[in-house]
């Protein structure tokens, strides 16, 4: 018995510290890829989602806290305030206020990686591969109870340190929600008014507003 009890100790001698490391190597890199972006100005981010069979392409923009998604089916605009989700497949405009908690790249792409900062626990994976690039993988997890989200694969370019996937897992849904990236970059061209909501610009749209 008091071989085996032995055996056991140090077993976990070797296995925590591995797991320590882990841990801590995806904290450095969550912290990375924070200095990463805030080293960024105004910027662009071009995208495919994919969920439930579906594909779509799109690109947002961040200045601050404001920020803009274009997608074929749909644009949210911001200014940081409140937000704004243009459906035009039904001609429809939803107002309400901005929840600047939330974490989600198609819902808030300004705190789309401050995960850190946002409650959750972060692991190290390994190293994989991610359309011929080297990426480095952190699995995070919500702390909070019952949350939308409950499970995030951030997959960090080797060479950059900027996202090149992300992996949703949410409630209701079987499939994951995976959200690659193909170009995360300045954009001097943005302007101010480019997260301004222009009413006449959707005229014949249906504007339900919840503020």
């Amino acid at each position: 018995m008091k071989k085996i009890v032995a055996i056991s100790f140090c077993f976990m001698l070797v296995v925590l510290p591995s797991f320590c490391r882990a841990d801590d190597k995806a904290v450095g890199l969550l912290s990375q890829l924070s200095a990463n972006i805030a080293a960024l100005d105004d910027y662009r981010v071009e995208f495919m989602v994919e969920a439930e069979n579906r594909q779509t392409q799109g690109s947002y923009i961040v200045s601050g806290q404001k920020f803009r998604i274009i997608t074929p089916e749909f644009e949210v605009i911001s200014d940081g305030e409140s937000r704004y989700e243009v459906n035009h497949e039904i001609a429809e405009v939803i107002v309400d206020v901005m929840d600047t908690s939330e974490v989600n790249i198609l819902i808030n792409p300004v705190k789309a990686f401050e995960f850190a900062e946002s409650g959750f626990a972060s692991s190290y994976v390994g190293e994989t591969e991610v359309d011929g690039r080297f990426c480095d993988l952190v699995e995070l997890k919500p702390l909070g109870e019952e949350p939308t989200i409950t499970r995030v694969k951030l997959y960090l370019g080797r060479d950059s340190g900027l996202p090149v996937r992300l992996e949703y897992g949410i409630d209701g849904i079987d499939d994951d929600v995976s959200v690659s990236v193909s170009s995360f970059r300045n954009d001097p061209d943005i302007k101010s008014s480019d997260f301004s909501f222009d009413k006449s610009a959707y005229k014949d749209y249906e504007i339900v507003d919840f503020r």
